[in-house]
């Protein structure tokens, strides 16, 4: 929609991401070159405001607002993509503050307790992998400083964490939206944002839940649910391919995968109920 109507490609900094699937090759079409330096990010920041008072009025109860996967609020908060000089970029208060303005604006409309963050420390999609050193001075400021807002939860995704990867279909589907690691930015053996950062969320007294997410298995989420490590976890893409996602978690049902393919995710379809309204339930062929 941008590229139709020419409307520049926002960024913190006129830096194109190295790859990810909504980049293209110059020469392909689809290429973008109008990647734009935002000038003044409190403009965005009000743009999010109206989009919560939409939200509103069209009957919502809450947001969430989505802060990684390599879009323009976790742009922000990686210094590969974050080159500014002035009070929105360099250090970690600094490339913290577009996001925290963002959940403020939003406040204003909602309350902190209404809205929910996603944040993934971790992520590697669309060239937004940073160093351990990065992501645990980032996210131990970021995570501070929401939870002292009070907001209702903090969505902690482990994308980009070796659990889950050989798993991750969706990945293997778009190789495009992930590159390795580099050395540079390799994670200590084991590493889960869960056991880094989940008590900076969750302690006695805190206000704000726990929520998690990426490639849980229904019995690791009960499991830990019942610890008391976690308040919630999300289950995101079995929703595309199991039209009975709670009948199957109540009834102990192994979730059906994709065997589809990568167009399930994105198309082309020629029938608008394909890969949207035809998946079978448990028992059925």
């Amino acid at each position: 929609m941008l590229k139709e109507k020419n409307y520049p490609v926002l960024a913190p900094s006129q830096i194109p991401a190295a790859a990810g699937k909504y980049r293209f090759l110059e020469g392909m079409p689809g290429h973008t070159k109008n990647i734009t330096e935002i000038k003044d990010p409190k403009t965005i920041v009000q743009q999010f405001k109206a989009a919560a008072e939409l939200a509103r009025d069209a009957g919502f109860d809450g947001i969430e607002i989505l802060a990684q996967g390599g879009y323009l609020i976790h742009n922000f908060l990686c210094s590969h993509a974050n080159k500014r000089t002035d009070a929105y970029g360099g250090s970690v208060p600094n490339r913290c503050r577009f996001a925290l303005e963002v959940v403020d604006s939003m406040s204003e409309i909602w309350g902190h307790s209404a809205i929910g963050i996603k944040i993934c420390p971790t992520d590697d999609a669309n060239d937004s992998a940073v160093s351990y050193n990065e992501l645990c001075e980032t996210y131990d400021y970021l995570i501070k400083h929401l939870v002292s807002r009070e907001v209702g939860y903090i969505n902690l995704s482990r994308r980009g964490c070796a659990l889950g990867k050989n798993e991750d279909l969706f990945m293997s589907l778009d190789k495009n939206s992930y590159t390795p690691r580099s050395t540079a930015n390799e994670l200590p053996r084991g590493f889960e944002p869960l056991h880094r950062f989940g008590d900076l969320i969750k302690y006695p007294g805190s206000r704000t839940m726990l929520m998690v997410n990426h490639e849980y298995t229904v019995a690791e989420a009960d499991a830990l649910v019942k610890e008391g490590k976690i308040d919630l976890v999300t289950f995101g893409r079995p929703f595309v391919y199991n039209p009975d996602v709670i009948t199957r978690i109540k009834k102990r049902i192994p979730f059906a995968t994709n065997d589809r393919g990568g167009h399930v995710y994105y198309g082309p379809y020629q029938d608008v109920n394909d890969n949207y309204n035809d998946w079978p339930y448990a028992g059925e062929k």
